[in-house]
């Protein structure tokens, strides 16, 4: 009965958040940041400690680290905001996505030619990324964390099922990207959360964290390449996409073993992501306990 409410809550917000222009869309994304800012305490804590636990800011301000993390919430306020207008926006986005044509041309022919996995991370509005990566490769394969309440689990698999052809779950998601990229399609994996015990220790941010293998694995293992994709957001409400790096699995061929070439390409990756929130750490997602070993 919970999770019907909640999703009765959930309808009504998306309901009249459709109505309104994308300026007070935005203004509302912004104003449900600073109000859970002041209620969801324990996430404000989680936001805090990784904040804390990261190399970037110095412990003995802890102002500094208390001002970044109100822009982190804001930031999730205005992501969240957007994608429950998704549906709406899907013509009007075209306006306010842009990206380099010729990096464009580049993924669709590498992915035509040898199949191609998209990196992504839970950067600026991450779901949003869809809308481009759909169009690289008619055969498309996105993994899709489950919600614990059905109802919006359903409504967001349904949303991602506009624009890839198959949307997996975790369990299955392995044996059905190996079979994508046989056929030279295209696979998008998240890497930045915390992997447990499916992952290895990685330096990240100054600290070893549990991080997924997986797109390095599919890599060396089918030879499709790496491309690591972020999406910018600016004050305005447009989104910049940057696909500009390709990670080659051949170009680690010269690892003493195929396990070696695995945690390079995976720090090469995480690499990439800490110059991204070096620039502004206020875009990533901050709300994962990342350094939990």
């Amino acid at each position: 009965m919970l999770h019907f409410i909640t999703y009765l809550i959930f309808r009504t917000i998306k309901f009249f958040l459709k109505k309104l222009p994308y300026f007070l869309n935005r203004a509302f994304g912004i104003f449900l940041g600073k109000v859970s800012w002041k209620v969801l305490k324990s996430r404000r804590s989680y936001v805090i400690d990784n904040l804390r636990k990261s190399s970037l800011f110095d412990p003995n301000h802890p102002e500094e680290v208390e001002a970044i993390a109100k822009k982190v919430f804001t930031e999730a306020g205005i992501t969240l905001t957007e994608c429950l207008c998704l549906e709406k926006f899907t013509k009007a986005w075209k306006n306010r996505l842009s990206y380099d044509l010729k990096d464009f041309e580049n993924a669709k022919k590498t992915a035509k030619e040898r199949g191609l996995i998209i990196v992504a991370h839970h950067w600026g509005n991450w779901e949003l990324l869809s809308m481009v990566l759909s169009k690289i490769s008619p055969n498309t394969l996105a993994v899709g964390q489950t919600i614990k309440n059905p109802f919006i689990n359903s409504w967001v698999k349904k949303m991602r099922e506009k624009f890839f052809t198959n949307v997996s779950n975790k369990k299955d998601f392995l044996s059905q990207a190996l079979k994508t990229l046989k056929k030279k399609g295209l696979v998008t994996i998240l890497v930045d959360q915390n992997a447990g015990d499916h992952g290895i220790p990685i330096s990240f941010m100054g600290r070893k964290a549990q991080s997924f293998t997986t797109h390095a694995i599919l890599s060396i293992k089918t030879n499709a390449p790496l491309l690591l994709v972020y999406n910018q957001r600016d004050k305005n409400g447009y989104h910049t996409v940057d696909f500009s790096l390709m990670i080659y699995p051949e170009n680690f061929s010269s690892a003493k073993d195929k396990k070696s070439a695995i945690i390079d390409m995976t720090q090469l990756c995480l690499d990439s992501l800490e110059s991204k929130i070096k620039e502004t750490p206020e875009r990533w997602f901050w709300f994962h306990r990342r350094w939990k070993i």
